[in-house]
C-alpha cells in the first residue's frame, strides 16, 4: 500500500525530483522491516504505470515514470540491505 500510494503521489501534479526520496524512503523502511527483496521490488513495476497515469503529461510518460521508480526501489532496498549488513543483521 505504501508503494502505491507513493507512486501515485509521485505521479500526481507534484514536481517531480522532489517525490524522489519518497520513493527510494518507501522502499528502503519496508526492505529494513519486511526482509523480503523480491516481493518490495516487483511491486514497483505495476504501480510505476499506474503513477504515471496520474501524471501531467501524457501516456508517453508512463514508461519512463516506471523505469524511474524501478531504479529507485533498487536504490532503496540496496540502501536497506547496506544498513542491516553495518549493523550486523542477518540479510
Amino acid at each position: 500500500m505504501a508503494m502505491l500510494t507513493t507512486c501515485i503521489i509521485s505521479g500526481a501534479e507534484v514536481h517531480f525530483l522532489s517525490t524522489i526520496p519518497f520513493l527510494i524512503l518507501t522502499t528502503f523502511v519496508s526492505r529494513l522491516y519486511y526482509s523480503r527483496t523480491l516481493p518490495i521490488v516487483e511491486s514497483t513495476i505495476p504501480f510505476g504505470p499506474l503513477g504515471g497515469l496520474f501524471s501531467e503529461h501524457n501516456s508517453s510518460y508512463i514508461p519512463f515514470f516506471t523505469v524511474i521508480v524501478l531504479v529507485n526501489g533498487e536504490v532503496g532496498v540496496g540502501a536497506a540491505l547496506l544498513v542491516k549488513r553495518g549493523l550486523g543483521q542477518p540479510i
